[in-house]
Parts: C-alpha cells; sequence; structure tokens
C-alpha cells in the first residue's frame, strides 16, 4: 500500500520535487547518493524543520541553540562555523548553517502519500512507523 519516500529510489518523489523547485539543479536537489540537499534520505517527514523553514528562521534556530557560544561575538552565521564552513556545534554539527541548494524553501514535505481500498468486516489495519518491524522482529516468531 505504502511506497518508500526515499529520494534515490522513488522516480515520483523526484520528480515533485524538481518541479517544485525549477530553479535548483536536481543535481543539487539530490547528491550523495540521492540525498535531498545531499543530507536526508526521505522526501516526505515530520519535523526535520533543517528543510522546511525559511533561511532566516534557521539561522536564528542555529543563533539560538549556539547560545553560550556567541558570547562576545558577532551575531552573524560566520561566526557560528569553523574554518571548513560547517557547525562547530549543536544538533546539526558537522553540517552547514544552511543545506545546499536552499534558494525555494520548504524542500521537505509531511504531506501525506494517501491510498484508499475498501474495508470489509474481516480488514485488518496497521500502521507502521519506520523501523517499527526492526523493533518487532524477536516477537514476530512467536505469534504464530
Amino acid at each position: 500500500m505504502t511506497i518508500p519516500h526515499q529520494c534515490a529510489t522513488n522516480a515520483s518523489e523526484v520528480a515533485r520535487i524538481t518541479n517544485e523547485h525549477p530553479m535548483d539543479a536536481p543535481s543539487q536537489l539530490f547528491r550523495e547518493g540521492g540525498r535531498l540537499c545531499g543530507e536526508l534520505a526521505p522526501c516526505r517527514a515530520f519535523g526535520d524543520v533543517r528543510y522546511k523553514w525559511s533561511a532566516d528562521q534557521l539561522l536564528a534556530l542555529v543563533r539560538h541553540l549556539a547560545g553560550d557560544q556567541l558570547s562576545g561575538q558577532p551575531n552573524s552565521p560566520s561566526s557560528l562555523v569553523g574554518a571548513s564552513g560547517v557547525l562547530l556545534n549543536g544538533p546539526w554539527a558537522g553540517l552547514p548553517p544552511l543545506p545546499r541548494p536552499y534558494t525555494s524553501p520548504p524542500y521537505l514535505t509531511a504531506e501525506p502519500e494517501i491510498t484508499k481500498i475498501e474495508a470489509i468486516a474481516a480488514t485488518v489495519f496497521v500502521l507502521l512507523k519506520r523501523y517499527i518491524l526492526h523493533c518487532l522482529k524477536p516477537f514476530i516468531g512467536r505469534m504464530h
């Protein structure tokens, strides 16, 4: 029922994002093994504001998360990064302050892809999250 929303393996997701961002070259949108902006594997997800918020909002969050690192330093993105151009601390340490390209966010959506099926009385509905089967694997054999 569900088609994985991994950018590298889902041509319809690649086409959707490419069409939504005509100013960005597909080779820049999908790199590092087909990852969105070279960083993220899924093309639809909850959270991950790094790929949804405006550049100004993201930089404000980076400044906030940097906290004490900015004491006595100019409040600019350049004060948050090392010589390599990546963030020095915080949840995005090792990444640039903004994903590249970042000309027309949002790049990531949480909009669901909906599939309808006809349910009958004996229909069993199971809602799964990524990696849930990995967690349930020890118990699956005991269910038979």
